[in-house]
């Protein structure tokens, strides 16, 4: 292990980490609960997913703990653009939810924009002001 690794494991928050997973293990419970059909049957579906975005969830934190984040500032720019791109799209073709046009069906999962938006305003934001 290198010692810039080594700098990562003693900076990380540790208990952060075991909070976030310890909601995430309440929500898992909760859902649990809510779709227990008795002991002959299997999980439910909803629990399955549930426990592959707390899993993908926790790679993508992992990930971005050993990501310097000033290196994002080169890509804060074009990462604007698209998002802006993304949000037209969502004008043009968007899956229509409650009454408001906000998401974009890519048949496995739904994006909704608006969120990648919130992160590019301030990654712009930040490079701008530097």
């Amino acid at each position: 292990m290198a010692g810039g690794d080594r700098r990562f494991i003693l900076h990380f928050d540790w208990t952060l980490f075991i909070l976030v997973l310890a909601l995430a293990g309440i929500g898992l419970v909760s859902v649990i609960s809510a779709s227990y059909a008795g002991a002959h049957r299997t999980l439910d579906p909803l629990v399955i997913r549930q426990l592959i975005w707390i899993a993908a969830g926790t790679v993508v934190m992992l990930i971005a703990v050993f990501v310097d984040y000033r290196s994002l500032q080169a890509y804060a720019y074009p990462f604007y653009v698209v998002v802006i791109g993304l949000l037209i799209a969502v004008m043009i073709a968007g899956h229509a939810t409650g009454g408001s046009r906000r998401w974009i069906n890519l048949g496995v999962f739904h994006l909704e924009p608006s969120e990648l938006a919130k992160l590019a305003v301030v990654l712009v934001m930040v490079r701008y002001l530097r």
